[in-house]
């Protein structure tokens, strides 16, 4: 796992891989601990469909980067429904990734 140099990095790639259409920022996160983040992706093995998925990884680091960054009472089990919703968690509405 390599990391991004730059927040425009990370918006460039995930354009490029095609998988994403927008992402979502939440502003003023107190107490974040990237170390922690980073180190939790960096740990992050296997997959279940139902219970070890990428759903479930992405809830996993972001309760690493902040305990309180999103409710652990929701509990959306559909991707896109669950990021459709972040709004309700103090998320920015969609913004477009870069594709070119």
């Amino acid at each position: 796992m390599a990391r991004a140099d730059s927040f425009e990095t990370v918006r460039h790639d995930f354009g490029s891989f095609g998988w994403y259409e927008s992402y979502r920022c939440k502003q003023n996160v107190v107490g974040a601990d990237a170390g922690n983040a980073y180190a939790t992706a960096a740990s992050d093995t296997g997959f279940n469909i139902v219970t070890n998925n990428c759903l479930e990884h992405v809830r996993t680091i972001l309760l690493a980067y902040q305990p309180q960054i999103i409710a652990r009472t929701n509990f959306r089990t559909v991707p896109n429904d669950w990021y459709d919703h972040l709004r309700d968690e103090g998320f920015a509405d969609p913004v477009p990734v870069q594709t070119q």
